[in-house]
C-alpha cells in the first residue's frame, strides 16, 4: 500500500511504503543541494531507488495557516426553461468570483442531475464547476452574496455552494 504525505514544514514529498516501513523522498524543485544525506539517513530498498528515515528538518520559516472557507460552485449552462447563457454572463460571474475572493479556478463543465425542491422532479443539467476560497471571518456576508448572485442573474431555483472549512497561507 502506497500513501502520500507532504510535509509543508521540511519541503519534502514522501511516499511511505507499508512493506519496509521506509520513506521515499524527492526533493521540492529549486532546492537544489540543499536537500543531501545531512538532512535523511538515505537507504537503498531492495524495490530499487533511494529510500530514507524521515528526519523533519525546517527549510523555510513557517508560513502561518489561516482559517479559511473553500467553496465549489455549480453554475448552469442554461436556465431553468432551457435557455443557454452567453459568455457575457459566465464573464461578468468571473469578475464578480474575482471581486469577492481575488481569484478563483474554472474546473470546467460538469454533467449533473438535481431533484427540484419545487416540483420533485429529477432535473439533469451541464454546468461550469468554479471553486474559490474566502477569509473565514467575512465568508457568510460572500456566500449570501453569491447565492443571491447565481439565483438572480443566472435565473435558477437554487445554486449549489459546497462550503469546506480550510486553512490556507494566504488571505
Amino acid at each position: 500500500m502506497l500513501r502520500r504525505a507532504i510535509s509543508l514544514r521540511a519541503l519534502a514529498i514522501i511516499d511511505w511504503r507499508a512493506q519496509c516501513q521506509w520513506a521515499h523522498v524527492a526533493a521540492p524543485p529549486g532546492l537544489g543541494n540543499r536537500f543531501t544525506s545531512d538532512h535523511l539517513n538515505i537507504q537503498s530498498c531492495p524495490e530499487g531507488g533511494l529510500l530514507a528515515d524521515v528526519v523533519v528538518r525546517h527549510f523555510l520559516p513557517h508560513t502561518p495557516m489561516r482559517p479559511t472557507v473553500h467553496v465549489d460552485i455549480l453554475v448552469p449552462l442554461a436556465d431553468n426553461d432551457g435557455r443557454s447563457f452567453d459568455p457575457a454572463h459566465f464573464a461578468a460571474f468571473e469578475a464578480f468570483l474575482a471581486g469577492i475572493s481575488g481569484g478563483f479556478t474554472d474546473r470546467g463543465f460538469v454533467d449533473g442531475a438535481w431533484m427540484s425542491p419545487m416540483s420533485g422532479t429529477l432535473v439533469r443539467d451541464r454546468s461550469r464547476s468554479y471553486s474559490i476560497t474566502l477569509d473565514a471571518a467575512s465568508a457568510v456576508a460572500q456566500i449570501q452574496q453569491l447565492d443571491s448572485y447565481i439565483r438572480q442573474f443566472f435565473r435558477q431555483e437554487a445554486a449549489f455552494l459546497e462550503l469546506i472549512p480550510t486553512r490556507a497561507t494566504t488571505f
